[in-house]
Parts: structure tokens; C-alpha cells; sequence
């Protein structure tokens, strides 16, 4: 039996395709380790942006519960600027900034409006399909079960009053 050698002396190599099979197999084990990085990480970043709708919803919910109090009249703000800048009395605040609603592209709120046209909340436009079904913080134990993020709805509620005698 004769062995081939090539011209510099050495024995010729047969191709066996081993190396190409081992290099397909990192690949796919690659491709599939991205995708399961690339879901952890778009998962992750929605949780964030689910706990910033509750931050945000809240200080809304919160704002409009202050500049009602506030008032002598009590009335609701007629749009979400005069939270920024109370129009009955110069330099009050209730709001930092105005914060865009974190689940959608445009950051557009749905206002939800009193029977004067007030504005007594904020809620989502985003119909997708929340995170978090439970343990909510106190207050907002009406979003568990929601089926969208649009469901959670951040609304001032006034107390009830008491009857007159």
C-alpha cells in the first residue's frame, strides 16, 4: 500500500468534511443562543417600560388629585399643561414634566374626561397584552386581569362626601 505525499514530502490529507460539520454546529448553537438573548432582553426592556407606565400613570393620577384639592372649586384640569402650570394660580406645579406614555411609539395618552370635559385620568393606548397580572401597589389592584395595557386606567377619584344633615 502506498501512501500519497504531496510534492513538499507530506502526506496528503484526505477531506472528510468534519471540520465544516463542527462549524455548522457552532453556528446553529450560536444562532440559537442570540435568539434566546435577544428574547431575555426584549423581555427585560418591556418589563422596564411596563414599571414606567405604573410610575407615570400614578404621578398623573396623583397630579390631578392635587390640583383638584387645591382649587376653591374644585375643578378638574382641562388639559394635562395645567398640571405642568396651574392656570388659576402662577407658579403652582403638580407635575414635573410631562411624561409620554412609555408604551407606545407616538407617547400619546388616552384622556379619560369627566362629565364637565375634565380631565380625571390617563390610560394607554397600547393593546398589547401586559407582563404583570398581579401584586400591584395599593390603589391599582383593578389592573389585575387586564387584558391590555389600555385596561389600565390611572383615574382620580374623588372621595365620596358626606351627607348633609
Amino acid at each position: 500500500m502506498t501512501t500519497r505525499t504531496s510534492q513538499a514530502g507530506r502526506a496528503v490529507s484526505r477531506p472528510g468534511g468534519f471540520t465544516y460539520l463542527l462549524m455548522l454546529a457552532a453556528i446553529a448553537i450560536l444562532a440559537v443562543s442570540a435568539q434566546a438573548l435577544t428574547t431575555l432582553n426584549s423581555h427585560v426592556v418591556r418589563a422596564e417600560r411596563e414599571a414606567e407606565l405604573l410610575f407615570r400613570g400614578q404621578a398623573y393620577r396623583n397630579a390631578i388629585a392635587r390640583y383638584v384639592r387645591t382649587g376653591p372649586d374644585h375643578s378638574l384640569p382641562r388639559n394635562l399643561t395645567d398640571l405642568l402650570n396651574d392656570p388659576r394660580f402662577p407658579h403652582q406645579h403638580y407635575i414635573r414634566t410631562l411624561y409620554p406614555d412609555p408604551m407606545t411609539a407616538d407617547g400619546q395618552w388616552s384622556l379619560v374626561r369627566g362629565d364637565d370635559g375634565g380631565i380625571l385620568g390617563v390610560a394607554s393606548t397600547s393593546r398589547a397584552r401586559p407582563l404583570r397580572h398581579a401584586n400591584f401597589p395599593p390603589g391599582l389592584e383593578d389592573f389585575a386581569g387586564a387584558a391590555s395595557y389600555a385596561d389600565w386606567v390611572f383615574q382620580f377619584k374623588s372621595p365620596p362626601t358626606a351627607p348633609a344633615h
